[in-house]
């Protein structure tokens, strides 16, 4: 049986004189696509050609046409090569909605959650990037990436996947923390951990920086514990003796800080302070959490 021939797409790279890279490859191929250039099913060159032709390695040009069977431009298919894909052709739905299932009766949401800021104004507090400062592409490039067709074996459990969970494990290793990765479970964002925490506390009380980030002590009262606040001067040293003074009274099951720029105070705490958290924690018997964003950023 005889292949079908392929068609030639010109490649080029992104400055005069520039070495031609797998960006350069997935531009080019998108630019012709969107012209019109390459119709849906012709075949493009085999890897092996198109590194000839550009003087490339293998590998670069087989992640170009990874990306761009990632993204949708092109298709492979076994024992025949790869092909540009046929756009997606689903029809207009027929407009008959299904009737919908009722809403489930939640509690309101809280009062502070509820105002969007008046126009012009900052919102000090939040931790989300304004989209504009985004690199779109890199990163959209990133998500393609994670979710191309894994080749990993059954490695994920309960706690994560872990050569992830191994890295991180490594990482902390070498900060001086004893520890390895059966000791490590990794959750979809911080939300999750803390959620996962507060539901596992047998003595159902928390001690937290007062003012703390809202989200989480949102979290810890709506999961049924009792909070008690430990006052953070963002203008001066903590007072560490009196937050003593609460966990000798109160005896909570858990401190819950935010060490590095603590939300919404800016607050990072010093090297004298964390040392003597950490005994203060030890010698009452309560668990210090530590919401550690933003020290890799110091």
């Amino acid at each position: 049986m005889s292949r079908i021939p392929y068609v030639s797409v010109p490649v080029s790279g992104g400055a005069a004189g520039s070495r031609v890279s797998a960006r350069d490859i997935v531009k080019a191929f998108v630019a012709e696509v969107k012209a019109g250039r390459l119709p849906a099913g012709c075949r493009v060159p085999p890897v092996r050609v198109l590194e000839r032709q550009l003087g490339l390695s293998k590998n670069t040009v087989q992640a170009a046409y990874e990306e761009l069977v990632a993204r949708g431009v092109l298709e492979a298919r076994a024992r025949e090569g790869v092909f540009v894909a046929a756009l997606d052709e689903t029809p207009p739905s027929s407009g008959i909605v299904a009737a919908a299932a009722p809403l489930a009766k939640v509690k309101p949401v809280p009062e502070l959650f509820r105002h969007d800021p008046a126009p012009g104004t900052i919102r000090l507090s939040t931790v989300f990037i304004d989209p504009e400062l985004l690199p779109h592409a890199q990163l959209a490039d990133c998500l393609r990436a994670a979710l191309r067709p894994p080749r990993l074996e059954a490695q994920y459990g309960y706690q994560g996947y872990a050569p992830l969970r191994e890295a991180i494990a490594e990482r902390l290793r070498r900060r001086g923390m004893e520890v390895t990765a059966d000791e490590i479970v990794t959750t979809v964002g911080s939300q999750q951990a803390l959620d996962v925490v507060s539901r596992s506390l047998e003595i159902r009380r928390v001690a937290l920086e007062n003012p703390v980030y809202a989200h989480a002590r949102h979290l810890f009262e709506r999961n049924g514990l009792e909070i008690c606040g430990l006052r953070l001067d963002p203008f001066g040293a903590i007072d560490l003796d009196a937050w003593e003074r609460v966990l000798a009274t109160r005896r909570p099951g858990l401190l819950y800080a935010v060490t590095s720029f603590q939300n919404p105070t800016g607050y990072s705490y010093t090297l004298h302070e964390l040392t003597r958290l950490l005994e203060i924690c030890a010698r009452h018997d309560v668990a210090l959490m530590e919401d550690d964003w933003g020290s890799d950023i110091l």
